[in-house]
């Protein structure tokens, strides 16, 4: 096989496993996807392509209409943001704590290995932590139990702090206003545009007057 067709035989390889749990595969996107109401979850695939090998990363997440459909009017312009990005995303590097975790395809077999291993990680816990993604109670406790600190679900800090605070209010933390002030300091200490500050102080009064904080 042609190491050009790996990633597609990757997908193609891996399809009926995650057919079997409604995710569906996207191949433009990279991804399967499982679309419920008003959300839906997903598992991409990245290969980046080096003379000798693929170095593939996995990413996993969640996104919610609502709380996208909250900040929209506020993140135009905020790098990273699209009318299709998700929520919640984290990678398996990040959430095994191995900042250098990817998977060195250098042969055919490594894609056999590697597509054994995610469908265990998946089956034994990767789908449950999906499903829970769609709680808000546990979305507002990974973003917003300590909004100081960098969050599982992120990597956008600019983003997690618009949907921080919108996931915030949505469960109507009783911390609201102390969540609103933390996420005000986290922007300006990372040197974020004027813009987005004020955009964010917008956001925060438009919650504040539907209530809902």
């Amino acid at each position: 096989m042609n190491k050009a067709d790996w990633p597609s035989y990757t997908f193609e390889m891996l399809k009926p496993f995650f057919k079997g749990y409604d995710y569906q595969l996207i191949e433009i996107d990279h991804q399967f996807r499982r679309v419920g109401k008003a959300a839906w979850q997903n598992v991409i695939l990245n290969f980046n392509y080096y003379p000798d090998c693929f170095l593939v990363e996995v990413s996993f997440g969640a996104r919610l209409d609502m709380v996208e459909e909250l900040i929209a009017p506020y993140t135009y312009g905020v790098r990273g943001y699209q009318l299709e990005s998700n929520t919640c995303i984290t990678n398996m590097a990040k959430y095994r704590k191995e900042p250098h975790f990817r998977f060195k395809i250098t042969e055919e077999q490594d894609l056999y290995r590697m597509a054994a291993w995610i469908r265990d990680f998946f089956r034994r816990e990767g789908f449950a932590f999906l499903d829970s993604l769609l709680d808000y109670r546990e979305l507002d406790r990974l973003f917003n139990a300590e909004p100081s600190k960098d969050c599982l679900l992120s990597f956008n800090k600019q983003l997690r702090c618009f949907r921080g605070l919108a996931i915030a209010g949505l469960r109507q933390n009783p911390h609201w206003e102390e969540i609103h002030h933390s996420y005000l300091a986290l922007l300006k200490r990372y040197g974020s545009p004027e813009l987005i500050i004020d955009r964010y102080r917008e956001f925060s009064r438009h919650l504040a007057a539907t209530a809902l904080n």
